[in-house]
């Protein structure tokens, strides 16, 4: 087994990647690398780039291919996100523990953080081999349900565990609940402004009412039972991996202890095409729970699941408003059709199981 690199300045950016600091991070004299940007449009958090490596004399263990990862350009957006402290979550959950959970993710090369400025690199696995799923296309059902089966055993494996408090990283779902409450209030306004031709009469009026609900709705997600949520277990995050058949999922930066249900009403709401996933959510929900049980989940019923999906719904109707208004979807057009969906597919969700009712 290799010794730990040593700790190194961290770059600010793939620009600021040199030959000598790659070596070190890698443990292998780099000679010359390219990079290549990717997820423009789908990386709203953060600088993503593909390293294409050569090596003075290649190791056979030493990666030819490496994703970097970076916190955004804009000092503003780093100073805004790094307050959700995603950065903080995401090296904590790659240090400690990516690779011993049961879902697929990849191989951590070298992870750094400046917990207080935000400043971060992250050097992975490249998936490349994997093959992607994509939000705009929507998922088959037979993908929609190799996801939730997978999450289901992800979530069953963490029930309750008293592993879930072993990691200073990683918050209660209701952490900085005010905050939020706060956040949304500030903004809701200009999600109305931005959006008053794109979303019904209802969602509006149901988002109205919910601005002295936020903070409420976090902290019910976060009661027990609670499990460990990824937080954003959407297509974008997800890649299928052949021979065996199995889930690899990346991106962990918003990873909390909640309710299962917050992971699971979003994957729905957002993987499929509004018709599609009005014809099978219900089922996918009872598939969810039959596979909860099945893998030794007790004291949790189907009612009490549903009940937990329609109020991940109230809460994800904040995540919506809170990404509309904050991230910049015009970068192009994939990043625009990404917002589209989001209005359709959560606000249909929203109130096709009448959320608005859960409200006081």
């Amino acid at each position: 087994m290799k010794p730990k690199p040593e700790r190194l300045p961290i770059p600010f950016g793939p620009d600021a990647f040199t030959a000598e600091w790659l070596s070190k991070a890698l443990r292998a004299e780099v000679s010359t690398y390219t990079t290549t940007v990717l997820g423009t449009g789908k990386g709203f958090t953060g600088q993503v780039v593909r390293l294409s490596i050569r090596y003075a004399a290649h190791p056979k263990d030493a990666p030819q291919t490496v994703i970097a990862k970076f916190p955004p350009v804009d000092s503003q957006a780093r100073l805004a996100l790094n307050a959700y402290r995603l950065y903080e979550k995401e090296a904590g959950f790659y240090r400690e523990l990516a690779g011993s959970i049961n879902l697929r993710t990849p191989t951590p090369y070298y992870v750094d953080v400046d917990a207080d400025t935000g400043e971060s690199v992250l050097l992975l696995e490249d998936l490349s081999n994997a093959r992607p799923l994509s939000p705009l296309l929507g998922l088959t059902a037979d993908e929609a349900e190799f996801a939730v089966v997978a999450l289901a055993k992800f979530h069953a494996s963490w029930w309750e565990s008293t592993k879930l408090h072993q990691y200073s990283w990683l918050k209660d779902f209701d952490w900085n609940a005010d905050a939020h409450q706060e956040r949304y209030n500030a903004i809701y306004a200009k999600f109305l402004q931005t959006t008053r031709d794109e979303i019904p009469r209802q969602l509006a009026d149901l988002g109205d009412r919910l601005r002295h609900q936020v903070a409420a709705v976090r902290r019910e997600l976060s009661r027990p039972p609670i499990t460990f949520l990824h937080g954003d277990f959407h297509p974008n995050n997800l890649f299928m991996m052949d021979n065996p058949r199995s889930l690899a999922v990346v991106d962990w930066q918003v990873c909390s202890r909640g309710r299962a249900a917050r992971d699971l009403m979003y994957f729905i709401s957002a993987a499929l095409p509004l018709e599609a996933r009005r014809a099978c959510d219900i089922d996918l929900i009872r598939k969810y729970h039959a596979v909860l049980s099945a893998q030794g989940v007790t004291a949790y019923s189907l009612d009490q699941c549903i009940h937990d999906c329609r109020l991940a719904l109230l809460d994800l109707m904040f995540f919506m408003v809170t990404v509309i208004c904050l991230l910049d979807f015009d970068v192009n057009d994939e990043a625009r059709g990404i917002r589209t969906l989001i209005l359709e597919r959560l606000g249909g969700a929203i109130l096709d199981h009448r959320a608005e009712e859960l409200l006081p």
